[in-house]
């Protein structure tokens, strides 16, 4: 066998690989916080991508190592001082999606969104499937009136799978990966799924930029006028639907009208005050998840809120650097719309979930990044020093 047939099949197995891995995303067969099928098959292939080409050489990427690294010095210090070890699970996440957005990148950056957005397709297939075998019924008192969960084990894993959906969606419209028809299926799709799982966070960050995503890009005037006239026309008959008392037996409206008074709403109930009243120390290094878990009773339910309180302002203060420089970079080669839309419902979906634990966002990160990179004026540098 010739060098280059072993580099043509090396390169099918990655593409194999990276396809299954996104189409199992929402398939979980074991409980969360474990290893689930997608995990396994992204950590095969992120280890032979890594083998081949090394750890991609962009600076967010190494301040994701930082993270990754500081995570396990921190956590590890709370070991030595008694805590539990089953606690290092969280670092070993961190590690693993260290991994994952640095092969991620690395593939995207030398073939594309093709296997990526062929394996979401095939995804969201299978949740569809499952949930209209389940049944669905959203109406307040109906038989089964109960949150979807899909292939997932809880319904908001399945509201945060349809907002990192609505921004990877964009992206291969973006990047004429898809046609906006595939497009308009996708956006469809991850708005109804939102309103299945009914979490409030994943309605509310689809819907706010649901006007922005479905405008047709590249397109003439008259199709654009056209485009706002039906916009218009269905908002209306939405508004007069809500006013005319027609959509009042919906339980997804009445979750987002009565979520002001829901004791679980409030920032406090999240998690996000855990570090409040504890030493400088703490504030400055974290408070490790085994002491979380005491304060709050559970994980702080927030992407930036989760942490600060476990890693501290050192641990805050990395994770905001690896977010301003992706942002920066789909600014620089996309534009302030791309922006808003790729990372605007992952970000607002974080203030009341803790979204970095999901495999999907960083999927959406390397991804995005990568996309960046090959439209901008260092892509065939890049490629050739990786």
């Amino acid at each position: 066998m010739t060098w280059c047939q072993m580099r043509f099949n090396a390169g099918i197995a990655d593409t194999g690989l990276l396809f299954a891995a996104t189409a199992l995303l929402p398939i979980y067969a074991f409980g969360s916080g474990g290893v689930q099928p997608a995990h396994a098959l992204f950590a095969i292939f992120a280890l032979t991508v890594s083998a081949k080409y090394g750890i991609a050489n962009k600076p967010w990427i190494f301040l994701v190592l930082c993270l990754f690294t500081y995570a396990f010095f921190r956590e590890g210090a709370y070991i030595l001082g008694g805590g539990n070890p089953k606690y290092l699970i969280n670092v070993a996440y961190l590690g693993f999606n260290f991994l994952l957005v640095s092969s991620v990148y690395q593939y995207v950056l030398r073939n594309g969104l093709a296997t990526i957005s062929s394996g979401l397709i095939l995804s969201v297939l299978i949740v569809v499937a499952t949930i209209l075998t389940q049944g669905i019924n959203l109406t307040a008192g109906g038989e089964g009136a109960v949150r979807s969960v899909g292939t997932f084990n809880n319904p908001n894993q399945l509201g945060y799978f349809s907002v990192c959906l609505l921004s990877l969606t964009y992206l291969c419209y973006l990047t004429s990966s898809i046609n906006y028809r595939t497009a308009l299926i996708g956006f469809c799709i991850s708005i109804a799924l939102s309103i299945i799982s009914l979490s409030k966070a994943a309605i509310i960050a689809n819907f706010l930029l649901l006007i922005v995503v479905l405008i047709p890009r590249n397109v003439s005037f008259s199709h654009i006028v056209l485009w706002g006239g039906v916009v218009i026309s269905c908002g209306y008959i939405l508004l007069q639907a809500f006013l005319s008392g027609a959509m009042d037996d919906l339980i997804v409206l009445d979750r987002l009208m009565n979520m002001g008074g829901e004791s679980d709403s409030s920032l406090k109930s999240r998690g996000y005050f855990a570090v409040l009243g504890e030493s400088e120390a703490e504030v400055i290094f974290g408070l490790g998840s085994e002491k979380i878990i005491g304060i709050v009773g559970h994980e702080v339910h927030s992407t930036f809120g989760s942490i600060f309180n476990v890693y501290g302002i050192i641990g805050i203060l990395l994770s905001l650097a690896v977010f301003t420089l992706w942002s920066f970079s789909i600014w620089r080669a996309f534009g302030l719309t791309a922006l808003v839309c790729l990372i605007g419902p992952a970000m607002l979906y974080g203030i009341t979930h803790n979204g970095i634990r999901f495999s999907i966002f960083w999927i959406l990160l390397a991804s995005s990044a990568a996309m960046a990179a090959r439209k901008g004026p260092q892509r065939k540098h890049e490629i050739s020093q990786n």
